[in-house]
């Protein structure tokens, strides 16, 4: 199973979408890239495990991209439309919004489950067990957005507040 692209490029509302192979690195866990070849020689299996190294950092890099730009946008977009609160409100209002729980959340709304590739170990776990998964997926996608947008933070704020961000706070 491979992922289908143009269901991912309709789900976040981006159907000009150019950098796919941005969205196969966010949308592959690495429980799916660590799947095991029998048929593979024994220096096949060492490059495979090169290539699967390779695709999981590069999974992970996306991951910890898109939680920053996620915390960055949501404090602009707190200090932006809500001139009364303190540093000590922001900060709350900010650590559940980014939270992994509400990321999780996030997930849920663009059915990420169903649009993602899982490894066989991970597929046959209830939903519920998923949530740090799906989250940190979640994460990936924002970051391939992001880059997407050719790291235009105003655009990439934008998306996020039209999609997520303005309806947490209503």
């Amino acid at each position: 199973m491979s992922i289908d692209i143009e269901a991912v490029k309709k789900a976040i509302g981006i159907p000009e979408f150019t950098r796919t192979d941005l969205l196969e690195i966010a949308l592959t866990h690495p429980s799916k890239i660590y799947h095991n070849d029998d048929n593979l020689n024994r220096q096949q299996q060492d490059l495979n495990r090169q290539q699967q190294d390779q695709q999981e950092r590069e999974y992970r890099r996306l991951a910890i991209l898109g939680d920053a730009m996620l915390s960055a946008a949501v404090v602009d977009y707190l200090h932006q439309y809500f001139p009364n609160l303190n540093q000590g409100a922001i900060t709350q209002r900010k650590s559940h919004l980014v939270s992994r729980k509400q990321c999780y959340e996030f997930a849920k709304i663009l059915k990420l489950r169903q649009l993602c590739q899982l490894g066989e170990s991970e597929k046959c776990k209830p939903e519920t067990m998923q949530q740090d998964l799906l989250g940190e997926m979640f994460e990936a996608l924002l970051s391939a957005i992001y880059l997407e947008f050719e790291r235009d933070f105003y655009e990439f704020k934008q998306w996020l507040v039209k999609n997520f961000i303005a309806d947490a706070f209503n």
